[in-house]
């Protein structure tokens, strides 16, 4: 989920699923309803705030769902093939799955690929 400031990406809040539906409040608190079956809530107001033990839940969901979706493991790297040409990708769980690191050179774009 991206929050947009005008035109720029404020924040890239990661979710365990996919978002089926999401609203927001007079508060502007966001609401989120997923494939996991959990309706969350975003707030900045700390007195709305979950509990430690709940964000704490909430962040080993992410780190299990960024390691599934990519089939990856902590800090692994993997090269794959861009549009343009071959990239290396480092995958963290702390710093958010699939962060390209550099691009390779001496690798050519097939012609028809």
């Amino acid at each position: 989920m991206k929050i947009w400031q005008e035109d720029h990406c404020a924040q890239d809040i990661q979710l365990p699923g996919s978002i089926w539906s999401i609203c927001f409040d007079d508060n502007r608190d966001i609401f989120t309803a997923g494939s996991d079956g959990i309706i969350r809530t975003f707030t900045t107001d700390n007195s709305r705030r979950a509990d430690p033990d709940v964000e704490e839940m909430f962040n080993k969901q992410i780190l299990e769902a960024s390691s599934k979706k990519s089939g990856m493991t902590q800090d692994d790297i993997k090269k794959l093939m861009t549009t343009e040409q071959m990239s290396t990708f480092f995958f963290s769980c702390r710093l958010g799955p699939w962060k390209e690191v550099g691009r390779n050179s001496g690798v050519q774009k097939r012609n028809g690929s």
